[in-house]
């Protein structure tokens, strides 16, 4: 299940961390349910013209990148933006348009970690991706992979958790995590979180 709020979340490497205010319920079967964002029809409407300007542009990019491949930062806003598509689909609860777009998204992150495997933010992001369309395998290993770059990255930690709780079932690995992520150095509102997040595990 994704949160109603993953529409207006940000990426890692956007921003330095994913809040989650509310809980992430993917079942451990891989099926999503979502609960639906009460938008107005208006804004509905204006919602749907900002997606098809975002595929405008990831069309834009796609061409882009034909043109010059070895361009990681291409490969990482075309990885952005399908991401941000896939984060909108989730919020209106059209579980197939939003797994199709995660997933896709995670195409580019691996062409950019291909040329550039330090992009820890980027690798986290896929990760996400990965998570939210299924692709479990490929979501633990690069959640695993980022923590081993940097085992005080905030954002790997949390999502891995979520990763855990929630679509292996393993709350007690989870709770490594979060404690893991407790234990750095963060801001107020992060730390609430974080705490909010070890209470619900224990």
């Amino acid at each position: 299940m994704i949160m109603r709020a993953i529409r207006s979340k940000r990426r890692a490497m956007k921003i330095p961390m994913i809040i989650f205010t509310v809980a992430i319920a993917i079942s451990l079967v891989g099926v999503f349910a979502y609960t639906p964002l009460d938008v107005p029809a208006n804004q509905q409407a204006g919602q749907a013209s900002q997606v098809q300007t975002m595929l405008d542009y990831s069309r834009q990019l796609e061409q882009a990148l034909k043109l010059d491949p070895e361009n990681k930062d291409l490969h990482v806003s075309l990885g952005n933006i399908l991401y941000d598509i896939g984060a909108y689909y989730a919020g209106a609860g059209d579980e197939a348009k939003a797994v199709r777009y995660f997933k896709e998204a995670t195409v580019p992150y691996l062409d950019a970690l291909a040329i550039d495997p330090q992009l820890l933010g980027v690798r986290v992001d896929m990760a996400t991706a990965a998570y939210y369309s299924g692709l479990y395998d490929l979501a633990e290993e690069h959640f695993l992979e980022a923590i081993e770059q940097d085992p005080g990255f905030v954002n790997a930690r949390i999502n891995y958790g979520h990763f855990l709780y929630y679509a292996k079932g393993e709350p007690e690995k989870a709770l490594e995590q979060w404690e893991a992520a407790a234990a750095l150095e963060l801001e107020p509102a992060v730390r609430a979180n974080v705490e909010a997040l070890i209470n619900m595990a224990k």
